[in-house]
């Protein structure tokens, strides 16, 4: 106990005996506190902001890293853009090359979709017959824009429009709305018009040819003649009347023959022909034959007759005359509506003739 009370009082001797001076209590202190910061901030738990810190870095490397895929991207479908821009305006010159980085099938829809437009030589033209090696000519279109559009499987009612379509005059256009036609035959036609006229040549052929086809103006026209129809404004009444050449007949023009009950006409016989005229309403009609055939002018007229009392012959606006052929001549039906003179002619057959004046419109 003696030994610890002299060692105490020993440390009390030392310490009085030990100066501390200003400047180095003031070092030991500062030293004193940054160990006590130091330890404080070991044993400091991480604040939340230190987490999330590293996490934002990565998102925001993400973000660049997509907006650079993006930009890659776009690039591309910009490329793509142009190239089918170039393609539409018809710069063959500047087609993407082989290796380029476009998608194979989004290339191959493009092209597929542009086709028409950088290729229209590869197009094949449909032929519209069935023997090409002998109807090439025929396959040929017109030289006029709207036979073009004109289909083989036409009606003959559309057959009729497009003509209409393919004349320019100040007339009305009449036409008749069907042509009978043997089997297997098809029908065509030459148009030509001005504004006081128009001229339609009807044709018919085995094979389907456009209306207005060159072929139809060449030499070599393989087509046959159905019928011609023109209309045909004059200046006056009086030369539309002379065009028509009608008469009223009477005993004065021949042997009086009578050709059904409370009918009559009048055989004209000479040399060369013989006729029989006859009056029905405003118009005036005549079957003509040559002289030593087989007497068919009779029997040709009652026909004629028979037929126009089921079907009408257009109403004239003054007269109309009916010129028929009994020997398979050049028939022709003409008639007038006011200054406009209406002719059908050109046709071998009579009754044919008939036919096709009736279905005027």
């Amino acid at each position: 106990m003696k030994f610890d009370r002299n060692l105490d009082q020993s440390l009390k001797d030392l310490d009085n005996d030990i100066k501390w001076t200003k400047d180095r209590q003031q070092h030991v202190r500062n030293n004193l506190i940054n160990k006590i910061q130091q330890n404080n901030m070991t044993h400091m738990p991480k604040k939340r902001g230190s987490k999330i810190l590293p996490a934002i870095s990565v998102m925001f490397v993400i973000a660049i890293m997509t907006i650079i895929a993006l930009s890659g991207i776009g690039t591309e479908n910009i490329t793509l853009n142009d190239t089918n821009n170039q393609r539409i305006s018809g710069n063959k010159g500047d087609k993407p090359s082989q290796d380029t980085s476009i998608n194979n099938n989004e290339l191959n829809i493009n092209e597929h979709d542009h086709e028409d437009f950088d290729h229209p030589e590869t197009t094949e033209p449909t032929v519209p017959f069935k023997n090409e090696e002998e109807l090439d000519e025929l396959s040929k279109p017109n030289d006029t824009p709207e036979s073009d559009s004109q289909d083989d499987l036409l009606t003959q009612a559309q057959i009729m429009e497009v003509i209409k379509g393919q004349m320019n005059s100040d007339l009305m256009y009449r036409l008749p709305t069907e042509i009978n036609l043997p089997e297997g035959k098809h029908l065509t036609a030459v148009t030509s018009s001005n504004p006081n006229s128009y001229e339609v040549i009807f044709y018919q052929h085995n094979e389907p040819i456009p209306i207005n086809n060159k072929l139809l103006f060449s030499e070599d026209n393989p087509a046959e003649v159905v019928a011609r129809v023109e209309a045909k404004r004059y200046e006056t009444q009086e030369e539309a009347d002379q065009a028509i050449t009608y008469q009223n007949f009477d005993e004065s023009m021949g042997k009086p023959i009578k050709l059904r009950e409370g009918l009559t006409g009048y055989q004209n016989t000479d040399d060369e022909s013989v006729s029989i005229n006859w009056n029905v309403g405003r118009w005036a009609l005549t079957i003509h034959e040559n002289a030593g055939s087989n007497d068919r002018s009779e029997s040709l007229a009652k026909e004629v007759i028979t037929y126009l009392d089921e079907y009408m012959l257009p109403a004239p606006q003054q007269h109309g005359y009916a010129y028929l052929e009994a020997n398979q001549g050049n028939s022709r039906i003409i008639w007038e509506k006011e200054t406009i003179v209406y002719t059908i002619d050109q046709i071998n057959d009579p009754l044919q003739a008939l036919e096709i004046a009736v279905k005027f419109e």
